[in-house]
């Protein structure tokens, strides 16, 4: 099974678009169904205007990944930058935004073809670093990223005092 991971064009086609939404949606809804009730859901939805927002930016790329010839995974792409914060030294870094592979198709080389195209085009970029942040529950996503030289930066922990204050 050949995977495919492509860049979405700046200037892509109407079903393209409509194609990276609906991938973005799926994997914004699947979040909301796995996380608790107080962990925020995206703050706005992914539909067509996010994605032309996404493509119209300088610092932000969609990639699509294809298997079979059928696209089953997304992962948005950006450049942060460490001048934007106070007493940090200058540096660029690359971040996954979001990344989706359709259920269906997991465990077949696409999350691994996907994270090797970020990382080549990232490269391609002079930039020689990517973060991201993965929830804790995602053992999975988790799993995918270590097994492509991710390391850990930062944990976060939260001690709740009461149990209504979650919600």
């Amino acid at each position: 099974m050949a995977i495919k991971v492509e860049e979405v064009p700046r200037d892509a086609s109407q079903a393209t678009i409509l194609l990276c939404s609906r991938l973005l949606t799926d994997f914004a809804d699947w979040h909301v169904l796995q996380c608790e009730p107080w962990q925020a859901p995206p703050a706005r939805p992914r539909d067509e205007a996010y994605v032309r927002e996404v493509l119209a930016d300088p610092e932000q790329w969609l990639l699509l990944a294809f298997l079979e010839d059928k696209a089953v995974g997304i992962i948005h792409l950006s450049v942060h930058h460490t001048r934007d914060k106070p007493g940090w030294p200058d540096h660029d870094y690359g971040y996954i935004e979001a990344e989706w592979v359709r259920p269906v198709k997991r465990r077949q080389g696409v999350g691994k073809a996907m994270v090797e195209a970020t990382k080549k085009h990232f490269r391609t970029l002079g930039i020689d670093s990517i973060e991201t942040n993965v929830w804790g529950w995602n053992t999975k996503s988790r799993a995918l990223h270590e097994a492509r030289g991710a390391q850990i930066k930062n944990i976060n922990y939260v001690i709740w005092l009461e149990p209504d204050t979650r919600l």
